[in-house]
Order: C-alpha cells, then sequence, then structure tokens
C-alpha cells in the first residue's frame, strides 16, 4: 500500500488519497484558526469572518471520507464524543475570561458527532430515522443549548456524504441550504454564503508532502482557543 493511501476501512478505498485528506483538513483548521482570530482579536475585520466561512463545509465533508475508512464506527463516533465533552470543558473555561460567551452553546464537535450519526443511519438505509434525528437540534434549542449550525450542518455533512463524486448537485446544494440558512435561520448572516469558495478545496485537493498525524487535527481546536484567548487578554490589559 503507497504511503499517502488509506488503510482499508468499511467500504474499502476511495479516489481521494490520504495526503488530500489531510490537505483539505489542514486548510479547514486554518481557515478556522483566521475565523477565531477575527472574531475575538479584530471584531470590526469582516475578512477575517468570510476567510472563515470556508472551514465547516471542509470539515463536513472529511466526516464522510473517514467514516468510509473508518473500521469502526463506535470507536469512531466515540471518540467525537469524548472529545466534544473535553473540548466543552475548553470552552466553559473561556467563560471566566469572555462574560458574552453563551454558556449552552455546545461545540462544533457535538455537531460533527450528531452528522456522523446521521451518515450510519442513511448507509443502512435508515432514512426516516435520520429524518427524525435532524431534528435533535431543535430539541436541544428547547432545553436552552445551541448545537453549532443546528440542523443546517447536521444535514450538510449528511448531503456532502450522499452527493460525493457529484460536483454539480453538491455546490447546488451548498448553494440552496446556505441561503435558506442565511436569510430564514435564526442569527443567519450572507456571510456564510462564502462558503460555497469550500468546493474549489473539495474538488480540486492538492496532495501535501508529508502525512500529518491525526491527534494533530484533534488537538488543534482547544489549542488554538486557549492561544487565542491569551492573546486577547495580554491584549487587553
Amino acid at each position: 500500500m503507497a504511503a499517502d493511501q488509506f488503510p482499508g476501512g468499511r467500504h474499502g478505498g476511495g479516489q481521494l488519497t490520504k495526503r488530500q485528506s489531510n490537505y483539505i483538513k489542514l486548510v479547514a483548521i486554518a481557515a478556522m484558526f483566521v475565523d477565531h482570530a477575527g472574531l475575538l482579536l479584530f471584531p470590526g475585520t469582516v475578512f477575517f469572518r468570510i476567510a472563515g466561512r470556508i472551514s465547516f463545509p471542509l470539515f463536513a465533508y472529511q466526516i464522510g471520507v473517514s467514516y468510509e475508512h473508518t473500521r469502526s464506527f463506535k470507536k469512531y463516533i466515540l471518540k467525537l464524543l469524548l472529545c466534544a465533552l473535553i473540548f466543552q470543558g475548553f470552552y466553559f473555561a473561556a467563560q471566566w475570561v469572555d462574560a458574552s460567551v453563551d454558556p449552552g452553546y455546545l461545540n462544533i464537535f457535538f455537531t460533527l458527532a450528531l452528522g456522523l450519526f446521521l451518515i450510519w443511519l442513511a448507509d443502512r438505509r435508515r432514512y426516516l430515522l435520520a429524518a427524525g434525528s435532524l431534528a435533535l437540534p431543535v430539541l436541544a434549542s428547547g432545553a436552552g443549548l445551541t448545537v453549532d449550525y443546528g440542523v443546517y450542518g447536521a444535514a450538510m455533512i449528511l448531503f456532502l456524504y450522499l452527493l460525493k463524486n457529484k460536483p454539480f448537485w453538491t455546490i447546488f446544494y451548498l448553494g440552496a441550504s446556505t441561503f435558506l440558512y442565511c436569510f430564514f435561520a435564526p442569527g443567519g448572516s450572507f456571510l456564510q454564503m462564502y462558503c460555497l469558495l469550500a468546493a474549489v478545496c473539495l474538488f480540486k485537493p492538492l496532495s501535501l508532502r508529508r502525512n500529518i498525524p491525526g491527534w494533530f487535527f484533534y488537538g488543534f481546536y482547544p489549542s488554538h482557543l486557549l492561544l487565542l484567548y491569551g492573546i486577547r487578554e495580554l491584549l487587553t490589559r
């Protein structure tokens, strides 16, 4: 097996190599860093938020890629949920330095885990159960919790998986669903339409020369938040 190929998983190999997958994930975390840097350090500069819009579609796409190549769905979803719980602690800690932080907000890993669950259901043709599970973010909001990106985010993970290798329908879905999200979802913003730029990375991914260990991508989320909050604290003293 070539060094840049995925090991055999649930559905065998795929057209995307591991190094191309790492490239997509690297762009995603870089965009996320820029987005959060703008939010915390340069709140009046819209460029940072625009650049950050491409992050979530890339993460959403990668959930489907990882599902296709994982040997154990249970281990994968448990890993996402464990990360979600651990990282939620970092988020609660952020409230000590930022009183505006929503105490009911659930970090993005909860959304990723829900999207993975939807993919698993659809893969077993349990479409009605998958559709019903899309209501979970709505039910969570009734309990005072906010699932990041809500129904829009969970559905994106599912449909990017179902529409893989179909560029036209993928872009059509992203455009249509994001339009509805921007203008009809609570708190929606037209800036989210810039997420369509992610299609460039999805359909024309580069190949990194070196592999990146998986722990780096998981560890980056809490690390970059701690770094940015620390920088902001230093600048505001």
